[in-house]
């Protein structure tokens, strides 16, 4: 048995006011589907493969693999009796990732299988351009009928009113991100990197449907004037450029953070004692859960293995979640997007 780490997120996906359950079948699934052409020096694509629609330990959840495509170049080689010579020798590679969407949860699992393997940031931008795309082509096309319905080959600055107001009630704008699950004491422990730390933000988005409680009243207090307020995103920034702050009081307010499940973020700008520059994110204290896996583990035992890690670690409060408003409702939906979706497939 060899271990392996597991990254785990927030999946947070809102078009509009509308959650991801919601539009799932029409609007997240089918980008599952769908491959990126990308060709940026090695780097050629990306591409989804094997994905599933089942329950795992009785969760209704996606799952699969993203396959990044490479085509690795030799540019020199050491031959014995020769020396080294050049070469233009190429030889593809498609590392793959296994990734599972929990969606009752929106719990998302990254289990990288090789080295190069895309992570939780490559998804995260991965999945931004396919909604960013799908949104794009929808627009474009509804704007074609748009004018022929009204007899017009362009749009004045009313008409362009007109029509984005319309569009934005069919076809709200997507707005995602994998909010990472922050381990609170490894966020206290990246403040012992800044000689001088000159700015905190704290940043606060709109979740999925989680609530959580905050041992901060400040940022209580500015979660819930979010809230009130409808902000979809908001800042809390502290700064002082020529001292720096004072690093022992802003470890709790960063520990707190780490402790909202993924629902608020921070950044840590500062210098080392070197004098360089240095920055820190809530990425840098994302929790890794551990899992061993045997030679014959197929993909569903190691989701099965990665669940299993995050539901004990959150039972032993080695990490902390926020729960979930209406977690038996979206459970039960959940329940029928999966039956629905297999029964036309």
């Amino acid at each position: 048995m060899k271990p392996k780490d597991v990254e785990v997120a927030n999946f947070v996906c809102r078009f509009g006011e509308k959650k991801m359950l919601s539009e799932f079948e029409t609007r997240v699934y089918p980008l599952f589907k769908e491959e990126i052409d990308e060709s940026y020096g090695e780097r050629k694509g990306y591409f989804f493969y094997e994905i599933k629609l089942d329950y795992i330990l009785k969760q209704p959840t996606i799952y699969g693999r993203l396959v990044q495509r490479l085509t690795l170049k030799s540019h020199q080689v050491f031959k014995r009796g020769i020396g080294l010579t050049r070469s233009d020798e190429t030889l593809p590679s498609d590392p793959s990732t296994i990734f599972a969407l929990r969606l009752s949860d929106h719990k998302f699992f990254i289990i990288p299988e090789q080295p190069r393997s895309p992570r939780m940031k490559v998804f995260e931008k991965i999945f931004t351009k396919l909604l960013n795309a799908q949104w794009y082509e929808k627009y474009s096309d509804e704007k074609k009928r748009f004018l022929k319905v009204r007899d017009r080959k362009i749009m004045n600055k009313d008409l362009l009113l007109e029509f984005n107001s319309y569009f934005e009630e069919i076809f709200p704008e997507p707005d995602f991100r994998l909010s990472p699950i922050g381990d609170a004491q490894k966020a206290e422990d990246l403040l012992d990197a800044f000689y001088i730390l000159k700015n905190v933000k704290i940043s606060n988005s709109q979740t999925n449907n989680e609530d959580y409680e905050l041992d901060e009243e400040l940022l209580q207090q500015y979660k819930l004037a979010t809230e009130r307020t409808h902000a979809k995103n908001s800042d809390l920034n502290f700064s002082n450029p020529k001292i720096g702050l004072e690093k022992e009081n802003v470890k709790h307010l960063i520990g707190v953070v780490a402790k909202s499940g993924g629902n608020l973020s921070f950044s840590l700008k500062g210098k080392t004692q070197e004098g360089t520059d240095l920055v820190k994110t809530d990425h840098d204290s994302k929790v890794k859960l551990k899992i061993l896996i045997g030679d014959n583990d197929d993909v569903r035992t190691l989701i099965e293995k990665a669940f299993t890690a995050l539901d004990n670690a959150i039972r032993e409060k080695i990490i902390i979640i926020a729960k979930q408003m209406e977690l038996i409702e979206d459970q039960g939906f959940a329940a029928e997007i999966v039956e629905r979706i297999r029964g036309n497939s």
